[in-house]
């Protein structure tokens, strides 16, 4: 008789299992009433196809329950087996389909000819620059370009203008992604490439179940060799598209903000430099080697000091990469960019007169951010003198609090503070006088063996490098991206870091308790050099004094005894060296009368002895 066995979970689960030993009839069901499980105990029925079912009062045979415990173990194994089979579809669909070469290189290309959307910020057209960028852009590369700039110059801006709706460009803005390390950088580069990397999100499981056990841990290895393989697979779909002839352009790979790599563009908060990241590194070369075989242009857009104290700390990528220098717009730009904006429905309600625009130019110039801050205020109504008050007072604010930070960092020692805090006064004189300095002789007529001040301030924003106005024979070529080049050293010069902040500097020099501030600084330098100089006379007159009583004892001892010194050097001999001992006396008393007048000048201004007085013997 063919028997079938039920069992039934109650009261909230029925479980049904039929075993027949026909394989038609084999089946299981789970059905659950209220979707929660509980462990019941189970009561087993058995039923024959003739008779009704009833419950069978003694205990289940012990054949039956072991053939449940098969049925489980085949469902196990069953379900172990469909898992197996399912991962192992997804890895090789991952390493075999995803991540297989030609795969990586069709989304390269792909991510390349998506066209660079256009900005939605303040656009202050520029035609001259974008003339010139345009058509370097265009011609095959020579070397990674370095984009500099003072603070809100425009190079974001000036850039997009320019690639924005070209295809074949990469842009990756740190202000948009922000990393914090050299590997954050890599991977955030190689994801935007359209390169997928297997250790990267979603993936990393299917990554370890490939990489031996006894290789899991090695995760920095891991990304080395998939970054290396990434490049790689990147350059070579570069390759393809110069050996086509550039059908869709040349390729640019910009990277906007690069100095927001690490902690910030600070010298104090970031301990090391951002080339010595190994990753940064392999980047930096890759970038060189891609430039050399003309296969893109890599745009590093950036500060001053970042590309000084950074990139070019790395001698190679220093000797091959073009540095393009991005300065405030011309002020004629700016006047026409304020008449359009004024044309403007939403600036009906405050008209500017010619004067007004004239006066807000002088003080905010073409800097951008100070531009936006400016318009927003007048679009909420604001009058505009209230807004220049309020941004030039935050300057000054700015650059006083740079300066307090000098007068702490050395407070061991005020004098050298007070030395560091005049150098940066002096400076700021000499920019109000000639608004850009020439960087020698700025150091030289300031700074002199402390050249290396310059650099905070740089990084602080306070001043920023320039081009140097030449007259109009020494131009260079206006139409040429050698205009946009730093090419000499004469070429770079020193200006303040923004028009309002030139306003600040001269606003600060002109203030009664700063001059106060600025005099009392120098007594206490000069009192403190007449000091160390009063001392050094001090310590002179004693050894030249020591030396004339020692010289004149000489000289009495050869008096006394003539005879003696007539008879060992004779009488030539004896009166050379009489006439010889005299005149360094003589020499000795002179230093001497010197010296004692030098220090009545320091100590009270009193009149110099006329003789040095006598000693007493």
């Amino acid at each position: 008789m063919n028997t079938i066995i039920s069992l039934r979970y109650q009261p909230n689960h029925q479980c049904i299992h039929r075993r027949s030993r026909h394989p038609s009839v084999r089946s299981c069901s789970l059905r659950s009433e209220n979707r929660s499980l509980q462990t019941v105990n189970p009561t087993v029925f058995t039923q024959t196809r003739s008779s009704s079912t009833k419950p069978s009062s003694s205990p289940p045979s012990s054949g039956t329950g072991s053939s449940v415990r098969v049925d489980n173990l085949l469902l196990k194994l069953l379900l172990g087996v469909s898992v197996a089979a399912a991962t192992l579809g997804g890895v090789l669909y991952q390493q075999f389909y995803l991540h297989a070469p030609w795969k990586q290189k069709l989304g390269v290309r792909a991510t390349l000819l998506e066209p660079l959307p256009g900005i939605h910020t303040i656009q202050l057209e520029r035609p001259h620059e974008q003339k010139i960028l345009t058509l370097y852009f265009n011609s095959p590369p020579s070397g990674p370009s370095v984009v500099i700039g003072p603070h809100g110059a425009g190079k974001r801006n000036l850039l997009r203008k320019v690639l924005q709706g070209r295809p074949m460009t990469l842009w990756l803005d740190l202000k948009e992604r922000p990393v914090t390390n050299g590997e954050e950088f890599l991977r955030a580069f190689i994801k935007r490439t359209g390169y997928i990397l297997p250790s990267s999100g979603n993936n990393k499981w299917i990554s370890n179940l490939l990489t031996p056990r006894r290789n899991q841990g090695k995760e920095k290895n891991q990304f080395a060799e998939e970054a290396d393989e990434a490049l790689n697979i990147i350059a070579q779909t570069l390759q393809r598209e110069r050996d086509a002839g550039w059908p869709d352009g040349v390729p640019i790979i910009c990277l906007n903000d690069i100095h927001r790599l690490g902690s910030c563009n600070d010298l104090e908060l970031r301990n090391t430099k951002v080339s010595d990241d190994p990753n940064f590194l392999k980047f930096m070369d890759w970038t060189m080697h891609i430039t050399d075989l003309k296969l893109a242009h890599v745009i590093f857009a950036t500060s001053y000091s970042f590309s000084h104290l950074d990139l070019d700390t790395h001698a190679q990528f220093r000797h091959r990469r073009y540095l393009i220098s991005i300065e405030f717009p011309d002020l004629t730009l700016v006047k026409n960019f304020f008449d359009d904006v004024m044309a403007r429905p939403e600036f009906e309600s405050v008209p500017l007169s010619p004067a007004v625009i004239d006066n807000i130019i002088k003080h905010v110039g073409g800097q951008e951010q100070d531009l936006d801050r400016l318009l927003t205020g007048l679009r909420r109504g604001d009058a505009y003198v209230p807004i220049l008050r309020e941004m030039i007072t935050d300057s000054i604010a700015y650059i006083e609090t740079f300066m307090d930070k000098v007068l702490k960092e050395k407070s061991d020692d005020k004098i050298k503070a007070f030395e560091k805090w005049l150098r940066m006064w002096d400076m700021m004189e000499l920019l109000q006088k000639e608004k850009r300095v020439n960087k020698r002789k700025l150091i030289v007529n300031v700074f002199n063996e402390h050249a290396d001040e310059l650099e905070p301030m740089l990084a602080a924003n306070l001043i920023s490098m320039t081009n140097e106005i030449f007259p109009e024979g020494n131009s260079k070529k206006s139409d040429s991206i050698s205009s946009l080049l730093h090419q000499s050293l004469d070429s770079v010069a020193i200006t303040a870091g923004s028009p309002k902040l030139f306003t600040a500097m001269g606003l600060l020099i002109k203030d009664p308790t700063m001059l106060k501030q600025v005099e009392q600084m120098r007594e206490s330098i000069a009192k403190k050099k007449e000091k160390e100089k009063e001392k050094e006379l001090l310590e002179k007159k004693k050894i030249a004094t020591e030396d004339l009583e020692k010289l004149r004892a000489h000289l009495e001892k050869m008096i006394d005894k003539k005879t003696d010194f007539i008879d060992l050097f004779g009488e030539e001999g004896y009166s050379l060296r009489k006439a010889e001992y005299i005149y360094r006396e003589e020499v000795l008393r002179k230093d001497l009368l010197g010296m004692y007048v030098e220090l009545e000048k320091i100590r009270n201004g009193a009149s110099p002895p006329s003789e040095v007085p006598s000693e007493k013997k």
